[in-house]
């Protein structure tokens, strides 16, 4: 789905998606009449998982979950881990209406910590003629995301304390983005064999080396837009 920076429209607004990874990962795609979806498996020093839904004109929806080994061994107990039924209710929830409120129901089956990062685009969100995108985002313990405008970069969304680390749970955050602007986000990086601020760095400069052990987003907001809605 977003492999080959595919080009996504959501109400009148153009934009590029693109998610970045090496080739030690489980993949599926599933096309459907009105949307597309899209999920990626990455054995790392956590275990990473993408799920992308996009409809045409008026939805993107992504979330990355991270699973530390100990964890994802206790749910994924068979090699068929997309028939698995952790994957079956996360794809079911993730399908539905109120995807976020089922999600953090599936994640309070388990009492260690889980990391993840969830946004959505919509066309509800969007207002005629807007120089704006606006995404909601909820963020678990990620690092932070980054945005880069005008060569100016911001880091516009905190990063928030994983799932299952005490009762309190993430706050929505709301996610302007500018026309003509990038923001990326990536999964947690292994502190022994990466820093952070050097692959940020390299993000920065377009001139990254993906880390085999990360999988990154990009979403790009093109100059132009569609108006004849």
């Amino acid at each position: 789905m977003f492999r080959e920076k595919q080009i996504i429209k959501i109400h009148q607004h153009i934009a590029s998606a693109f998610l970045e990874y090496q080739n030690n990962i489980e993949h599926i795609y599933d096309f459907k009449n009105y949307y597309k979806f899209f999920i990626l498996i990455q054995r790392a020093h956590l275990y990473n998982i993408f799920l992308g839904k996009y409809r045409e004109n008026n939805e993107l929806m992504c979330c990355f979950l991270s699973l530390d080994f100990d964890l994802a061994s206790q749910i994924f107990l068979n090699s068929k881990i997309l028939e698995n039924d952790f994957m079956l209710s996360l794809r079911r929830s993730f399908e539905g209406q109120n995807f976020y409120q089922d999600f953090l129901q599936l994640l309070s089956k388990f009492h260690k910590p889980i990391f993840y990062t969830y946004f959505r685009i919509s066309k509800e969100s969007q207002e005629k003629d807007s120089e704006l995108q606006i995404s909601e985002m909820y963020t678990a313990g990620y690092p932070p995301l980054i945005m880069i405008q005008n060569e100016s970069i911001q880091f516009p969304i905190r990063s928030g304390i994983p799932f299952g680390i005490n009762e309190l749970l993430p706050k929505k955050q709301t996610l302007e983005i500018p026309v003509s602007s990038k923001f990326y986000i990536h999964t947690p990086l292994n502190e022994k064999e990466h820093n952070i601020r050097e692959l940020h760095y390299q993000i920065i400069k377009d001139n990254l080396k993906l880390p085999k052990d990360i999988l990154l987003f990009r979403y790009h907001l093109k100059e132009f837009h569609i108006t004849n809605e």
